[in-house]
């Protein structure tokens, strides 16, 4: 489902937004595929990112670093970690 939901709109968001889209139940289809089911995700940064600019159009002036905490800028709220 999710492949198809990519796949499907992928001429009106960058993948990198859809993948949040989807897992946050933003639209109805995600909504309905989701099902009230949270989302889990892990608070720090674990990768170390390869380019130095976002193509997404980042405010942000640097990628976060290994074991960075993922808030905003960086995510999108709703992905965020604001607690």
């Amino acid at each position: 489902p999710f492949a198809d939901y990519l796949e499907e709109h992928q001429a009106r968001r960058p993948p990198d937004h859809l993948v949040v889209e989807w897992f946050a139940g933003e639209r109805d289809q995600s909504k309905t595929y989701k099902n009230n089911r949270p989302h889990l995700g892990f608070r720090w940064n674990i990768f170390s990112h390869l380019g130095t600019k976002s193509t997404l159009g980042s405010r942000t002036k640097r990628m976060p670093g290994c074991f960075e905490m993922l808030t905003t800028p960086v995510v999108f709220p709703v992905e965020a970690f604001l607690k």
